[in-house]
């Protein structure tokens, strides 16, 4: 998993937690993209990708210089970065193919919401569920 955020945030803590339950003999590391080794961790990936190994990037930052190292090195993106992009459903950079992203966006979170409150407004009584699973 990379990203800007602490090794020590939410979002990587609870994926690993997840995945590790799923699958007990995986492994989950997290790259700070802030430290100065990063992009050399990225060039190796791209030099040593293999059908077990996945980059999964948790912000739009991220994405692109993820992406940038796959472009450059003319790598394809053969299930090997998986995104998770908050403005659209799927990530688009020069020389790749469009990567989808593993969760709805914002903007379809977005409408949903609007949707959800309008009826709130309108009639008093929430439309339920308030939460839903991806």
């Amino acid at each position: 998993m990379v990203g800007f955020w602490n090794e020590d945030n939410v979002r990587f803590r609870e994926f690993k937690k997840r995945f590790l339950q799923l699958n007990p003999k995986g492994k989950v590391k997290y790259l700070h993209l802030g430290h100065e080794s990063s992009s050399s961790i990225i060039y190796l990936f791209t030099q040593r990708a293999s059908e077990e190994k996945a980059i999964f990037s948790i912000d739009y930052a991220a994405n692109h210089i993820v992406a940038s190292y796959l472009s450059i090195y003319n790598m394809k993106n053969d299930n090997s970065f998986i995104v998770y992009n908050c403005d659209n459903n799927g990530f688009e950079f020069p020389n790749l193919p469009v990567i989808e992203s593993i969760a709805p966006s914002l903007i379809t979170h977005g409408e949903k919401l609007s949707l959800k409150l309008l009826k709130k407004i309108k009639s008093g009584e929430w439309d339920l569920p308030l939460q839903e699973k991806i």
